[in-house]
């Protein structure tokens, strides 16, 4: 009894303090589509990796349409630049860790082509570098999916919270 009124209270607490919990607001309540996804990074892997990470996050929120018929907004996303910087030296002198980066524009117009929402945002995220070049590029890869998904997330956010 007393265990689920102290969990209770303590996510009351929290919901409260405007904290948001992952997973519980997974439905937005725009129809995006995605009409450009561009990087100007010289890296050409970031740019396939950024269309598939916009694509999967969009349809996870039911957010994505194809239809060019019914949809409320369009999105541009601009992969601006990513850079990467060694963080952790071993006494060896090798890079064990490298943060990684990542500056994306977006843009939203309505139907009209009227623009309705324009920010930059930027994420970092630090992975590990191995002996394995294939490891590395999987874990720079996945730092750089975390890295738009945390974006992504911001925009949804700051955008439902711009249009309330």
């Amino acid at each position: 009894m007393y265990k689920n009124a102290i969990i209770f209270l303590v996510l009351m607490l929290i919901v409260s303090c405007g904290y948001r919990i992952v997973g519980m607001d997974t439905n937005v309540e725009y129809k995006f589509l995605l009409d450009r996804v561009v990087s100007l990074d010289k890296e050409s892997d970031y740019f396939a990796l950024l269309d598939d990470e916009t694509k999967s996050f969009l349809n996870s929120y039911n957010a994505l349409t194809l239809d060019e018929n019914n949809y409320d907004y369009k999105l541009k996303i601009v992969l601006q630049k990513v850079t990467t910087e060694s963080s952790i030296i071993t006494r060896s002198s090798q890079t064990v860790q490298t943060d990684l980066k990542s500056r994306i524009s977006i843009y939203v117009v309505d139907k009209h082509n009227k623009k309705v929402f324009e920010k930059d945002y930027s994420s970092v995220q630090t992975y590990n570098i191995t002996n394995n070049i294939s490891q590395n590029i999987d874990n720079r890869n996945s730092a750089f999916r975390k890295t738009v998904r945390n974006i992504l997330l911001d925009f949804l956010h700051d955008f439902q919270k711009d249009k309330k």
